[in-house]
């Protein structure tokens, strides 16, 4: 955590001193690469404040801006790097599919939701109504019709 003393100091400025500020910097003997950077760190440094304060920014949407989005994939490869590396072993490692497959990016999962084909043991039962054929109106007086079952 950064100490209070090392923060820097807060300097309100009006927009007209900041012009005049850049007007300095441009007229002064830097060169044209030194001019830019101190112009844009200017320009940065009161573009903050004044679009948190009037609600144009968000804090989470300030934070992407400065260090971009992460990506789930890399995050991942990253922490089985960091777990590779925690659990050197003096050995030299025997090739495994384990840990082949562990560098794979994993599918997203379905929250619980599976067809019935994904079932290996499913028996699918096939009843045939004389009665009932398709484009009838449901039994069950839903509004609904009855539709193909091919």
């Amino acid at each position: 955590m950064t100490l209070a003393k090392d923060l820097p100091m807060v300097i309100e400025k009006s927009q007209d001193e900041i012009e005049q500020i850049i007007a300095l910097v441009q007229s002064s003997n830097l060169s044209e690469e030194t001019k830019l950077f101190v112009i844009g760190c200017i320009n940065l440094a009161s573009w903050i404040p004044r679009a948190l304060v009037e609600h144009k920014i968000t804090v989470s949407n300030l934070k992407r801006l400065i260090f971009g989005n992460g990506n789930k994939a890399t995050k991942q490869q990253d922490n089985s790097l960091k777990k590779e590396q925690n659990n050197t072993a003096p050995e030299e490692p025997t090739p495994s599919t384990s840990n082949n497959e562990s560098h794979e990016p994993k599918a997203p999962k379905g929250h619980g939701r599976l067809p019935h084909t994904a079932y290996n043991n499913a028996v699918e039962h096939h009843i045939t109504l004389e009665q009932l054929s398709a484009g009838q109106l449901c039994p069950f007086d839903c509004g609904g019709r009855l539709a193909s079952s091919t």
